[in-house]
């Protein structure tokens, strides 16, 4: 068995103490004993295999390992969070700059109208006057 990440990859793949036990037996383990949970206690032992962690070990690494993939899950929320708040808040200062750059339009766009509305006056009472 690797270091720390093929550990941790070996824990995702199995469900129980056994099964993590299972995945040390090769097919002739399999045939030479046929009982299964003999076959799993001499590699809980150690006469199969190398190093195996007891019973206790895998499920404190199981659960450390389910810890992690929780924090990092919640990290990843925030993080997805955070970046949904930073687009919004930019969202918000782009609304803002084309309400400031459409406000001076619209009064340059009222003058207009007040100025051509007065020429229109004008010429209207100068055309009825004579």
């Amino acid at each position: 068995m690797g270091g720390p990440e093929s550990l941790a990859e070996e824990l995702r793949h199995v469900e129980t103490y056994e099964d993590y036990l299972d995945s040390f037996l090769t097919e002739n383990d399999r045939m030479y004993i046929s009982d299964e949970r003999l076959a799993r206690d001499l590699v809980e032992i150690g006469c199969l295999k190398g190093s195996v962690l007891s019973r206790e070990a895998f499920y404190q690494k199981a659960e450390a390992l389910d810890r992690q993939q929780q924090q990092q899950l919640q990290q990843q929320l925030q993080q997805q969070q955070e970046q949904q708040e930073q687009q919004q808040e930019q969202q918000h200062q782009q609304d803002q700059q084309q309400q400031q750059q459409q406000q001076p339009r619209a009064a340059v766009s009222a003058g207009s109208k007040r100025r051509a509305a007065a020429k229109w006056s004008s010429f209207l009472h100068s055309f009825y006057s004579r």
